[in-house]
């Protein structure tokens, strides 16, 4: 799984070369700066020293900050994680503005900072009174091309969290295909990893790790003190495409490439240095959970618990819930009646509200995801710190339908095999007739996917269930309207199944619940009869007669 959120180093934009205004000749005299000063600040924000410049920016008496120190401010507050104050910091540079193009570098900041938020109304605003100005001021890829770039791709992470994966793809290919040069180059290098994220989302897999390969190459233009750390999350996404493939050999080779590559940095004064490590270790650790290598797994996660200790709050409950999610699936994974895999599950949903509670976010994907696994592992009537397994799927269904657009295979599965459980959660409580839509929404959902993933054999054996489910929990009435046609249905994928080896016993099992349904014998017996026969006799080489049929 990708992560959520992890912020990926702040990119820095070289005013000078953006033409953008903010020479200390640029403003009026009682915001002058010591040259010497001015170079320090910059030498260490290229270098993701930001506490560092963050503390001698502040230095600065308030009354006579110019606006380039409240936009310095807020770029080191935004890689601190501060962002309520980093917004802050912006809105005070944007009020003093000395040029339009100025206000659109802020603009383009704001967007970014409202997109990692999930504002995405205010992120369209800024993204458009951005776009206005720099058209007008023709700014475009001969003409101030950092700031271009820059501005296609905080475009196109926005168009990407908005859902539109072909139009955030369109904006990272054109930043791709600028020429490559020094002052491109680490955009470029994030352009290359958003496309390579996106192909990812597409299942193409073998182009999406062609991006990450020149994502790679481009780090070169990254400064030395921490490329290492932008090659380790490049190859952490590498390695997560890998896995998502079953290719764990070549997943784990990668994984520990980035390991290494972390391990080598000696500069700790680099921000988010913890946060980086954390997810390499908890990705890994995933990994190895999946490979059954339960032991390798602890000991990164028992590493990654130690790595929270130099992370602060609030993002340290988000890292603490990322360990034990992965402790609740190994154990989930493993099928040990004596291990209880919703402990770790249920810890991890609550560290994980909790931190949504302090911390904005793009999005509750996360959330939705370990609210799934822990419904699925909730022993039937438990009601753990007053949460239902009910209220747990019902939440997990909202945020993978708001995310189905970033990971199609599983959150369109999953939003299939929710509506199941829910319709048995509504029989098991008497109401049949909200079991029913539950059952045919779950029908529909799994229709939806097999249209995108027609081979996906158990998604062919789940829908058969909630057809199952859905035709024996129909009222008389309807079992006369809609039997037979949803008989109908059933029967034709009894067939499609027969053509894949290892369902007999699904198979066995659908028609042993039909026969002995007693509404639905009275109705259809002589359908019934008929597609045993035919479905027995297909599956089983015949000698003699057939098979006697259950009942007479």
């Amino acid at each position: 799984m990708q992560a959520e959120w992890i912020p990926h180093p702040p990119i820095l934009l070289d005013g000078v070369k953006t033409g953008a205004p903010i020479v200390p000749s640029s403003f009026p005299t009682r915001h002058r700066r010591n040259g010497r000063m001015i170079s320090h600040v910059s030498s260490l924000m290229k270098k993701l020293h930001f506490a560092h410049a963050l503390q001698i920016l502040e230095s600065i008496d308030e009354t006579v900050r110019s606006p380039y120190d409240w936009y310095q401010i807020g770029v080191c507050l935004s890689g601190l994680q501060r962002m309520e104050d980093a917004l802050d910091a912006w809105h005070k540079a944007l009020a003093d503005s000395p040029s339009p193009l100025f206000d659109a570098r802020i603009l383009i900041r704001l967007c970014r900072a409202w997109t990692q938020a999930g504002r995405l109304n205010a992120a369209v605003e800024a993204n458009d009174h951005a776009a206005t100005i720099l058209k007008a001021l023709q700014v475009g890829s001969k003409k101030h091309r950092q700031l271009f770039a820059y501005a296609l791709l905080t475009q196109a992470w926005l168009l990407y969290e908005q859902g539109d994966i072909a139009a955030a793809l369109h904006n990272a290919i054109e930043v791709c295909d600028l020429p490559e040069d020094e002052s491109l180059g680490h955009l470029q290098s994030e352009a290359w990893t958003l496309r390579g994220d996106i192909l990812s989302v597409l299942s193409q897999s073998d182009d999406a790790l062609e991006a990450y390969r020149m994502a790679l190459h481009l780090c070169a233009y990254i400064p030395k003190n921490w490329r290492p750390l932008r090659e380790a999350l490049i190859l952490n996404n590498a390695a997560d495409v890998f896995e998502g493939d079953e290719e764990y050999d070549q997943a784990m080779r990668v994984y520990d490439r980035a390991v290494v590559l972390l391990d080598a940095i000696d500069d700790f004064e680099i921000v988010d240095l913890a946060g980086c490590r954390l997810e390499i270790l908890i990705s890994r650790a995933n990994c190895l959970a999946q490979i059954d290598q339960s032991e390798a797994m602890e000991e990164d996660l028992r590493a990654a618990a130690i790595e929270t200790e130099h992370v602060d709050l609030p993002v340290r409950l988000y890292w603490q819930s990322r360990i034990e999610y992965i402790r609740g699936l190994s154990e989930l994974y493993r099928q040990d009646p004596r291990l209880d895999p919703f402990a770790h599950l249920i810890e991890a949903y609550l560290l994980q509200k909790d931190f949504l509670s302090r911390s904005p976010v793009s999005s509750r994907e996360y959330l939705g995801r370990i609210a799934y696994y822990a419904a699925y592992c909730c022993r039937p009537g438990e009601d753990a710190h007053g949460i239902s397994a009910k209220e747990l799927y019902q939440l997990a269904l909202r945020e993978f339908k708001a995310s189905a657009f970033k990971d199609p295979h599983f959150f369109l599965f999953s939003s299939a095999s929710i509506h199941n459980e829910l319709g048995s959660i509504a029989l098991s409580e008497g109401d049949r007739e909200e079991a029913v839509h539950e059952f045919e929404e779950s029908a529909m959902e799994y229709r939806r996917y097999l249209k995108q993933y027609p081979d996906d054999e158990p998604a062919l054996a789940n829908l058969l269930v909630s057809l199952i489910n859905e035709i024996t929990s129909l009222d008389s009435e309807d079992l006369d309207e809609k039997g037979r046609e949803a008989l109908d249905e059933i029967f034709t994928l009894l067939e499609d199944l027969q053509k894949y080896e290892g369902f007999s016993q699904e198979i066995e099992s659908a028609l042993n619940i039909l026969l002995d349904d007693d509404r639905l014998y009275e109705r259809f017996a002589s359908e019934l009869e008929e597609h045993y026969i035919t479905l027995v006799r297909a599956r089983t080489p015949q000698r003699g007669q057939a098979e006697p049929i259950l009942k007479a």
